[in-house]
């Protein structure tokens, strides 16, 4: 998988998951959020290294049938790319001390959700502006993802990146259309259903990425990209209003249980970190 234009051989992402695995620090990898069962670094030169670590016995039978986390992963990524959608590519893989490793390029940008949150700390004209248009591409991108019998295992918002071009600065400060790159991450549990999507699962996509809290996002917007999304579905009128009503019932019920409008101005300090410190977010 490795080619000539990436920094690293094969040998130094060994060398860096062996290090990583062990718990002791690497020359130009930096560590990442991620969850208990994973340790992800990046890399100065814009290179993602995922480690699955070990989760539960059931893993093991998950590995018998559907092969191991490393495989789902870099097949749910190759789903989306074969179907035309964004997904950063796979760089390399191997294991190391019983671990498997995974190597893959950035995805460029910011989680939509982080995204959405920096807009409420700028001039609120930029956010009336730019998060209908969001809205109404992320309901036509997860339209694209569904329509190729494709659900996202974990479609929660900050495992879709945006990035606009040529640059945020450029574009807030003019007011100028923005051209906005949809890529999706985390593409372990992605898979393709036949001859169609089960309705939870379809349900189930669209709750996980309205999981923002109402202080970054209004019902009028969630409302457009359940709008968006039925059309480019396409679903009829009777079939979108009934989706739409599922939906955001499940969504409010959910944001209230887990407090996010209430939390919002305790987590929004790490979120401002993050998106100024994401590399090649044009956020400055």
């Amino acid at each position: 998988m490795i080619d000539a234009g990436n920094a690293l051989s094969q040998q130094d992402l060994q060398e860096a998951a062996a290090a990583i695995v062990a718990g002791a620090g690497v020359e130009d990898w930096s560590a990442f959020p991620s969850s208990k069962y994973a340790l992800v670094y990046k890399h100065k030169s814009n290179i993602f290294l995922k480690c699955f670590l070990p989760r539960s016995g059931m893993e093991t039978v998950k590995k018998f049938f559907r092969g191991s986390r490393c495989v789902r992963s870099i097949r749910g990524t190759d789903l989306l790319l074969n179907a035309g959608l964004q997904a950063p590519a796979t760089i390399a893989r191997g294991k190391t001390a019983g671990v498997e490793w995974l190597a893959s390029q950035t995805a460029r940008g910011v989680g939509v959700a982080d995204f959405l949150a920096y807009l409420t700390t700028i001039d609120n004209d930029i956010g009336e502006k730019i998060r209908p248009r969001l809205m109404a591409e992320l309901g036509r991108q997860i339209a694209r993802l569904h329509q190729q019998k494709i659900v996202h295992g974990d479609l929660r918002p900050n495992n879709v990146m945006l990035y606009l071009k040529p640059s945020w600065s450029e574009r807030l400060a003019t007011g100028g259309e923005e051209i906005l790159q949809l890529t999706f991450i985390d593409n372990e549990r992605t898979r393709r259903y036949w001859p169609i999507i089960p309705r939870r699962e379809r349900i189930r996509n669209l709750v996980q990425i309205m999981m923002i809290s109402d202080r970054s996002l209004n019902q009028q917007e969630r409302a457009l990209f359940i709008s968006s999304y039925s059309r480019y579905c396409p679903i009829n009128t009777e079939a979108a209003a009934k989706l739409e009503h599922t939906v955001m019932a499940i969504a409010n019920t959910r944001l209230t249980a887990k407090r996010y409008n209430e939390l919002f101005d305790q987590v929004l300090p790490a979120v401002l970190e993050r998106v100024q410190t994401t590399s090649d977010n044009h956020c400055d």
